[in-house]
């Protein structure tokens, strides 16, 4: 057994007790940090695009559910346009996705650079993460200190790194329709609620601060 167990969010914490009882007590929460808030535009001074702009980034795996991810782009026939930022697609996702770039309503972008990745996460409306069982959501927290809301699958790590006052939880039986309508609201609402998500990233711990935490951790063994 480890001396010390480092978990990113205290659902990663409770998760590693349920299954290994023995960790009880040996697990430290330390969570991963938040980039600085960049400085943007004021959104209320923006006029919203007649098409809301979604983005997700991330590997392929079955369980990030990048096939709802398409189906909402689908089912909102033209009111979203998605952007998928991954390292490839596996080729049973394939077809679907040329099917919906060839209607407009997808961009897959794959591997770009961290300068790249800035510029789209600042040039989209709202963040969506449709995977299970996130343990934290890095991109979840990038997003944020872009500006930028996230609508995601509720249920996991990423609970504790979403603003509550800006963001949405979606729950893992929700249709898609029921996942267009959350998105859209919540793109609605985010002029208004782009103060208080400001506030959420300068209050969240930043690389620096899990750094030292963890050192102090290591140096306590």
């Amino acid at each position: 057994m480890a001396d010390a167990i480092v978990a990113v969010s205290g659902w990663t914490a409770k998760t590693i007790v349920d299954r290994y009882p023995g960790a009880e007590g040996r697990i430290t929460v330390i969570p991963n940090g938040f980039p600085p808030l960049r400085i943007m535009s004021d959104p209320a001074a923006t006029a919203r695009p007649a098409v809301t702009r979604i983005l997700t980034v991330g590997r392929s795996e079955t369980y990030k559910r990048h096939d709802l991810f398409f189906a909402v782009l689908e089912a909102a026939k033209g009111t979203l346009h998605g952007t998928i930022v991954t390292p490839g697609l596996p080729r049973a996702l394939m077809g679907q996705a040329e099917e919906l770039s060839r209607k407009g309503y997808l961009s897959v972008v794959v591997s770009p650079s961290p300068s790249a990745l800035d510029q789209i996460y600042a040039s989209h409306d709202v963040y969506v993460q449709t995977s299970l069982l996130e343990g934290f959501c890095l991109p979840a927290a990038e997003a944020q200190s872009s500006g930028i809301p996230v609508v995601y699958t509720a249920g996991s790590g990423i609970d504790e790194v979403v603003c509550p006052a800006s963001g949405r939880g979606v729950s893992t039986s929700a249709t898609v329709t029921q996942w267009v309508t959350e998105i859209l609201d919540v793109a609605a609402a985010a002029p208004g609620m782009a103060a208080s998500l400001g506030r959420w990233v300068s209050q969240r711990p930043t690389w620096n601060d899990s750094a030292i935490a963890l050192k102090k951790l290591y140096n306590s063994l």
